[in-house]
């Protein structure tokens, strides 16, 4: 198993990372091997400028960071997104990166060609993770909806999500009765859902 972690905030190993590390630490200990990706970090990633390259080929033809992530994306058999909350939806350095994975929609919906030819009923689970500085659970709505579609076009079925609010300063998450325990339990719980679906 292998489980690939995204993580959308500027600020390193704060909030929204510091439950995305958690996570994988539980999906490491139910025998998970595991990586992250700092969004942040792809400072060369262009965003999708609608070229239209992909709606014929399937494949993006911007030859820069996101070339090394497709292959992440698509070996992974699961994702785990996190991001603190920016204007109602995830960081713009994550939103690039969705961005870019208009490749697979124009693949899936356009091309109608399969993401896996060589495994179609291949199973893949995601989490979704978020904090903000917002005290109102509606804050998480959009972001919701975008990484929700992001699963979507790369096969990927939300599993569960773990949003905290009234999350500003680095380290106000651990302030939350539970919340290490919470998302750990989570990690181990996603690997075991998808070893049950294999067997």
């Amino acid at each position: 198993m292998y489980v690939l972690g995204l993580s959308g905030s500027p600020r390193r190993h704060a909030n929204s990372e510091s439950l995305l590390d958690e996570v994988l630490l539980g999906a490491a200990a139910a025998g998970a091997e595991t990586e992250k990706l700092i969004a942040s970090r792809f400072r060369k990633l262009l965003p999708c400028v609608n070229c239209g390259h992909c709606l014929k080929t399937g494949r993006c033809i911007v030859d820069d960071e996101m070339q090394e992530v497709y292959p992440k994306l698509e070996a992974a058999d699961a994702l785990v997104v996190a991001s603190p909350i920016y204007f109602m939806n995830v960081s713009a350095f994550l939103k690039i990166l969705i961005d870019r994975c208009q490749c697979y929609w124009s693949r899936k919906y356009v091309l109608k060609e399969p993401l896996f030819p060589d495994d179609p009923g291949r199973i893949r689970k995601g989490l979704f993770l978020a904090t903000s500085g917002h005290d109102k659970p509606v804050v998480f709505k959009g972001a919701r909806m975008t990484v929700k579609s992001m699963f979507d076009v790369l096969e990927v079925e939300y599993f569960d999500e773990y949003f905290a609010v009234s999350i500003e300063n680095p380290g106000d998450v651990w302030k939350m009765p539970g919340a290490a325990e919470t998302v750990h339990a989570l990690g181990g719980r996603l690997v075991r859902a998808l070893q049950e679906g294999r067997q």
